[in-house]
């Protein structure tokens, strides 16, 4: 229970803001009319009926136009999106609409002539006090949505439990022979482990002193067996699968270094050089440039560019060679 403390501590605040900007708005409503004609009052008396202090005084008396009650048209209409302002803030969704209606209907009521002050009084409070009541019931139902969703979990692992303590007590009033009843089913290769498992457990339950343990016995050596089986065929499955992954991976790979062969033969062409670049050797991993005016020091060059030797081995190869074509060969080994 302690989780839905705050949320009455809200709604209280609601009812509480709400109701002071209510009963603020009732003040300014009988500083603004007469409480005996109901007319628009923006000084001491009233101008309309008989509620002054003399006929002199209805007619001689002129508006306090100092006063903030000079104008109360304006002053009613701020005091109406004040109470829109707070009813967005402060009320439930579904309970601002109507009060939204109320207020707009109070205002109505205020700049109605010839209604009394208790009159108007009696009618907006019937107004705030519908919209009091439709936020309260939705925010019991907030709060019971809130509650029931806080429970549910625990009334589903309560259920859980339950169950499994049910469960506990049915597995332990069987049979040895209603145990072996049930493992043999269960004992399939082709069923899930946790199936598997069950009947397993049933197995261990067995007593070693009866008829059934012997059963017992001979299914587990069975199952074990078909269980070695079957490991043994999935991984010979997967064994071939990997062999043809690699034997894919091999063909793609020795594609790649043929083509960045041809590509760095394109490349030292365009630069001036009349060589030949191949990829050779058994999986095609020694990249062979041949020259037939290579020298030594133009060997060191071409060593000396790391690219050249970091993207043949990006793609595999393990050796590249120098060669004149005749009797001068340049190795270096990229492992």
């Amino acid at each position: 229970m302690a989780g839905h403390a705050p949320v009455m501590k809200i709604t209280e605040r609601n009812y509480i803001l709400f109701y002071i900007s209510w009963v603020t708005a009732f003040l300014l409503h009988s500083l603004m009319f007469c409480s005996k004609c109901g007319a628009l009052n923006p000084g001491p008396q009233c101008l309309l009926c008989d509620n002054a202090s003399s006929t002199l005084a209805r007619r001689d008396s002129k508006p306090d136009t100092t006063s903030v009650l000079a104008n109360p048209k304006a002053l009613v209409l701020f005091v109406v999106l004040g109470l829109m302002f707070v009813s967005f803030v402060f009320l439930h969704p579904k309970s601002v609409f109507i009060a939204l209606l109320c207020i707009m209907f109070s205002a109505v009521i205020l700049f109605q002539r010839g209604i009394r002050l208790t009159v108007r009084l009696t009618l907006i409070g019937v107004a705030f006090a519908l919209v009091v009541t439709l936020n309260s019931i939705e925010g019991w139902q907030e709060a019971r949505s809130i509650k029931s969703k806080e429970e549910r979990p625990k009334q589903e692992i309560l259920a859980a439990t339950e169950q499994a303590r049910k469960s506990g007590e049915a597995f332990r009033k069987l049979t040895d022979r209603e145990h072996l009843d049930q493992a043999r089913p269960l004992l399939r290769v082709e069923l899930p482990q946790s199936s598997v498992d069950d009947g397993l457990k049933h197995l261990d339950a067995i007593s070693a002193q009866t008829i059934e343990y012997t059963e017992a016995k001979r299914l587990r050596r069975q199952y074990d067996a078909l269980k070695k089986k079957q490991d043994q065929e999935q991984a010979r499955i997967q064994k071939a699968k990997e062999q043809r992954e690699e034997a894919a991976t091999v063909v793609e790979n020795r594609k790649l270094r043929g083509a960045m062969a041809q590509m760095l033969e394109n490349s030292l062409l365009e630069a001036g050089y009349n060589v030949d670049v191949r990829a050779i050797g058994k999986d095609h991993n020694t990249l062979q440039v041949k020259w037939i005016f290579v020298s030594k020091s133009l060997a060191y060059q071409l060593s000396q560019q790391g690219r050249i030797f970091d993207n043949a081995r990006s793609v595999g190869f393990k050796r590249v060679e120098i060669t004149d074509g005749y009797d001068e060969t340049w190795r270096w080994n990229l492992d």
